[in-house]
């Protein structure tokens, strides 16, 4: 009984180590979408503004 409560503390500790970097994944997709979108946004803006700039 004890070498199975052995098995799953060490289980435990596996899978908190996997849902850490699960959540590393999860952080840096959404860190590169939203550099992606503002890189988007951005864009959109400063022609606007130009061509704003030329009607004037």
């Amino acid at each position: 009984m004890n070498s199975l409560k052995q098995l799953i503390n060490r289980w435990k500790k596996k899978q908190k180590g996997a849902t850490a970097i699960e959540y590393v994944l999860i952080v840096t997709l959404i860190c590169v979408a939203c550099t992606a979108a503002f890189r988007n946004v951005g864009g959109g803006y400063v022609r606007i503004y130009n061509n704003l700039a030329n009607y004037l």
